[in-house]
Formats: structure tokens, sequence, C-alpha cells
């Protein structure tokens, strides 16, 4: 689902949050609706298909810059 690159990007964001990189989809799902705005709070329902697209789509644009 995630390529190489695109992991590795969320990799990175993880750590600016104080966070591993992601072990499971599960993990790289949630860090990818962060991305797109998702707070993520303990009450907070799963992230909706609108905010995974907004994190796929800022996680595309973070690959140009974030590694090379």
């Amino acid at each position: 689902m995630y390529s190489e690159a695109e992991l590795a990007v969320l990799g990175d964001f993880a750590k600016t949050r104080k966070a591993g990189p992601p072990e499971t989809l599960s993990d790289a799902m949630t860090v990818v609706a962060t991305l797109g705005g998702y707070l993520s709070r303990n009450k907070d329902g799963p992230p909706g298909r609108q905010i995974q697209w907004d994190g796929r789509s800022a996680s595309r644009r973070g690959r140009r810059w974030s590694r090379k």
C-alpha cells in the first residue's frame, strides 16, 4: 500500500512527533491521517476518508523535501 519512500517520509514525520516509525498498517494510516489534520485524541473515532486523502496528499508533497 505504501512505497518505501512514503514509509520513510512517515517515519521521519513520526520522529518529529516523538513517536517511532509505523510498524503496522494501522500505525501508518494514523500517521497519514495526522498529516491530514487528525488529532488522534483518546475519544476521537477512527479517521475518515477525507482526512486520509488530505494526509496522503501531504505525504506525497513531503516526499519531495524530506528525502533526496
